[in-house]
């Protein structure tokens, strides 16, 4: 297993000092190297696949090997990794790097119902997924995102109408969401039972 992530590291420091070599930074602004780098495809066996990793068993190597990672390569394996490096760069304090993982397209509805109730979840990501109606139609995805206090409250009052009737009664005893969430649960439940 250390070979894989070994393999992808030296394949990204070879395509960085490749373009360095060449003098393709040369005029560039970071967006667009960024965008060259990322558009370099990236060998499917460069990472091992692992169903749903908890962030506890990911070995302290590759969490160092990912750590030593430029943003550009940050972003290149967070848009076309497998599930170790997704729940590593998920936690990235780089909002692009975030944003690369929602745009990854082997992302599991496990991993975004996981991430909608992560009470940690930056609020531009609960932001992302509530406005994905693709994710949404799945019911676990729709109530960690009501029910997550960090969620901005335009998202969860979007959605709290397409909830259960029980969950929107729990919502509205809640003390952990906003007030605003827990009014407009009271009013949803005094409205179908009056």
């Amino acid at each position: 297993m250390t070979d894989s992530p070994k393999l992808a590291l030296e394949l990204v420091e070879d395509l960085m000092k490749k373009v360095t070599d060449d003098g393709v930074l040369e005029g560039l602004s970071p967006t667009d190297f960024a965008t060259q780098v990322v558009a370099a495809p990236l060998p499917a066996e460069a990472l091992p696949e692992v169903e749903a990793p908890s962030t506890a068993s990911i070995p302290d190597d590759i969490r160092a090997k990912i750590a030593q990672m430029r943003i550009a390569e940050k972003i290149k394996l967070a848009l076309m990794g497998n599930s170790v490096g997704r729940a590593i760069l998920i936690r990235d304090p780089n909002r692009l790097i975030q944003q690369a993982v929602l745009k990854n397209p082997r992302i599991t509805l496990t991993e975004l119902e996981e991430l909608s109730r992560n009470t940690n979840a930056a609020d531009h990501l609960l932001r992302t997924i509530g406005e994905n109606k693709q994710w949404m139609a799945q019911y676990k995805i729709r109530l960690g995102i009501v029910t997550n206090p960090r969620t901005p409250r335009d998202v969860a009052l979007k959605w709290i109408r397409y909830l259960q009737m029980n969950d929107i009664k729990n919502l509205a005893r809640s003390k952990s969401v906003s007030n605003v969430v827990v009014t407009v649960a009271r009013k949803i439940v005094a409205d179908t039972s009056g």
